[in-house]
């Protein structure tokens, strides 16, 4: 099956899995739960244009890199992506229901998880995958031509919702309403995984999208949220251009090396799961030889 049937396929399974919920006695679906679905979702693909590295230690976790390389050209693009799910929302409208671990403060570095995000994303597009439920995707308060659709998977750039999450600290504790972990507040930021996974331009007969298509489709989808914004030019989106800017800076400081061998592969050069897109692949050793 091609990658961009099987990713077009995903928003509804994720959105039905977390609608069942309401089903289950007791826990939930995590974020790690869906990002192993997609992954596990691409391992049909894997092969001399797709390889997967897990890290050397056994646990996954919910963020994940993405690595597209034009080996001819010397061409690479890397994302970095964080997921967050939609909280379960019991007893709460769907205009109130939120992302409730954005704000998630982790003891072992003193740090909130966002700020890291974007700190040591130097060399990637940082990212935030939202996992929806159905009964939100389907809900009438969301379905504004206006703003983007939301789907069982949408995704976000870091830095818009970073600075939402910096607005909420400093709001924090003042008797205030705090929307923005909201995802009618954050509607506006989204899109879709298709864009970074199926992105429209010439893909040179490669089963797999080419860097330079992938960064072309990022480029579009900020230039059109700023041009879509109803606040125009002003300070905010004045800021969202700094930190593109900033995040475009150094895309291709941090190369992660491929090494000869299987297309799913443990490996100590990656601390999250890794998945490269290898297009232009060469009959020289600048190739890695991919064996089953």
């Amino acid at each position: 099956m091609h990658i961009c049937e099987i990713v077009r396929r995903l928003p509804a399974i994720v959105a039905s899995m977390l609608d069942q919920e309401k089903n289950m006695s007791r826990g939930k679906f995590r974020e790690e739960t869906f990002t192993d679905l997609l992954v596990a979702s691409l391992l049909l693909n894997a092969g001399p244009n797709l390889i997967i590295c897990y890290p050397n230690e056994q646990k996954t976790g919910s963020d994940i890199d993405i690595v597209f390389r034009n080996i001819e050209k010397n061409e690479t693009f890397q994302i970095r992506i964080q997921a967050k799910r939609l909280s379960s929302g019991r007893g709460l409208p769907n205009s109130c229901r939120s992302y409730d671990h954005l704000l998630h403060y982790v003891k072992k570095t003193s740090e909130y998880q966002f700020r890291t995000l974007i700190k040591e994303s130097v060399g990637y597009i940082p990212l935030y995958m939202f996992y929806n439920h159905k009964e939100v995707v389907d809900d009438e308060i969301f379905q504004d031509d206006n703003l983007p659709e939301v789907r069982g998977i949408n995704l976000a750039f870091a830095f818009d919702i970073a600075r939402e999450m910096e607005n909420l600290i400093q709001k924090k504790g003042r008797g205030k309403k705090n929307p923005h972990r909201r995802l009618s507040h954050l509607q506006k930021y989204l899109f879709n995984i298709e864009d970074i996974f199926c992105p429209p331009g010439d893909w040179d007969d490669e089963e797999v999208p080419p860097p330079a298509c992938v960064a072309n489709s990022i480029e579009r989808i900020f230039e059109r949220s700023i041009n879509q914004s109803a606040e125009g030019m002003g300070p905010q989106q004045i800021d969202r251009y700094k930190a593109y800017n900033e995040a475009q800076k150094g895309i291709e400081v941090e190369i992660k090396p491929i090494h000869d061998g299987p297309s799913i592969r443990f490996s100590p050069d990656v601390k999250r799961i890794t998945l490269f897109f290898l297009t232009g692949r060469t009959d020289d050793e600048r190739t890695p030889k991919i064996t089953e």
